[in-house]
């Protein structure tokens, strides 16, 4: 997530974005296992000790079936515009795009 002025925002430059939830392999199965077969959906609860106000979602899924060379791995990601409300106060550590990844990271 990645809190902005406003829910009407379209420019994505410069936020600061911090991870509130993630899937991968459980040992049968990987994430995206699970999101096809529930056809796209996937719930997750926003942790209570977020602050309210404006913020942007951004689900990704990162593709590794062709990581093993570079630059294999294969990025998809979606944003979602949504107001949060309650009394958290929590500044988690942020990650800026582009930057997050490298193409050496394993």
């Amino acid at each position: 997530m990645a809190a902005v002025p406003s829910a009407l925002q379209t420019d994505v430059t410069g936020l600061k974005w911090f991870k509130i939830w993630e899937d991968g392999f459980d040992g049968t199965n990987w994430g995206v296992t699970r999101l096809y077969a529930a056809k796209g959906l996937q719930n997750f609860t926003i942790p209570s000790c977020i602050p309210p106000g404006n913020y942007f979602v951004r689900a990704e899924i990162i593709a590794l079936h062709a990581a093993s060379s570079y630059p294999g791995a294969q990025l998809y990601m979606e944003c979602a515009q949504i107001n949060v409300t309650g009394g958290g106060s929590a500044s988690p550590a942020t990650v800026s795009f582009p930057g997050a990844y490298a193409g050496t990271d394993p």
